[in-house]
């Protein structure tokens, strides 16, 4: 039986911990770019959501979205990963974001991706700029992600950046601080060996980089956005 973490609670992670601030989106187009929608974090294309069917990391053999839609259906791997049919058959809505399944399903959102996921994967070109959510400080890891993480001001939040342009082409440095919105690398051609587009995870923590993974979607209310930007009324 599988466990299921309610929203509320991975969106807070735990009752007192502190929301983090509002929170810049960090995928903007390439210079020449005609294109405004990676400005947007509910027009820039989604290719896997944050799991709110825990535990984090692993795979229960579901996968929920921030607004309460579940896939247990059907299992289909795609690139080692695992996604779900709609536990009701039906198609995955879901408002806020600009979902696609990758072609995998017949309506481009048949499947929900994937098990364990603790961010959101961005469908983006190869050196589109990436750019910090908050102000913090740059941690340079050296996991095969090839991950950027920020340790932000407000006290033990963190935004992690993975499959980033490796150096020289990183225009950051470990220990620098710098600012919303300052560029902090840009997207690389793959992800980490895996036959996949390339693309941009994003994970928010609280709790410091080892905490708690949060959902900056919220819980399907205006409320509980963590972006700086609200969608279109």
């Amino acid at each position: 039986m599988s466990r299921v973490v309610e929203p509320s609670t991975l969106l807070l992670g735990g009752p007192q911990c502190i929301p983090p601030p509002k929170l810049h989106f960090p995928l903007t187009p390439p210079p020449g770019s005609l294109s405004t929608a990676l400005y947007d974090p509910y027009r820039a294309p989604v290719s896997a959501v944050f799991d709110h069917d825990g535990p984090f990391n692993q795979v229960n053999g579901a996968v929920r979205a921030y607004n309460g839609e579940r896939g247990s259906l059907n299992p289909v791997i795609d690139d080692g990963v695992y996604g779900y049919r709609r536990d009701d058959g039906q198609l995955f809505q879901l408002p806020l974001l600009k979902y696609s399944d990758g072609g995998i399903g017949q309506a481009g959102n048949d499947y929900l991706f994937y098990d364990g996921h603790t961010g959101y994967d961005y469908a983006a070109g190869e050196w589109t700029p990436v750019r910090a959510a908050d102000d913090g400080v740059v941690q340079l890891t050296a996991n095969s992600y090839n991950e950027v993480i920020l340790h932000h001001s407000d006290g033990g939040h963190t935004t992690h950046y993975l499959h980033m342009k490796l150096p020289p082409y990183l225009p950051v440095l470990d220990g620098q601080s710098v600012k919303k919105g300052q560029l902090i690398g840009y997207v690389s051609d793959t992800s980490t060996g895996q036959p996949v587009g390339a693309h941009l995870h994003l994970t928010v923590k609280t709790g410091g980089a080892n905490g708690t993974p949060v959902d900056p979607y919220g819980d399907g209310t205006n409320t509980r956005l963590l972006w700086e930007q609200l969608p279109l009324q």
